[in-house]
């Protein structure tokens, strides 16, 4: 099972509060929101990671027709 590990960054206050009222009013959990956001931001990542790496195998295989 993997291990859950804190992180610190800075942002503006006003944007934080902003945030977690946005947050609140819709029932989420803060740091189960930021963690989701960031999850799905590295499965689109490797998502065109993957999309780039089949186009080369198309070009390599069948040319720039």
């Amino acid at each position: 099972m993997a291990k859950d590990r804190m992180i610190t960054f800075r942002m503006n206050v006003d944007t934080i509060e902003r945030y977690k009222k946005f947050c609140e009013e819709n029932s989420y959990t803060f740091s189960k929101r930021v963690r989701r956001l960031i999850e799905l931001e590295l499965e689109r990542w490797e998502k065109y990671k993957l999309d780039k790496m089949k186009e080369e195998i198309v070009k390599k295989t069948f040319g720039d027709r």
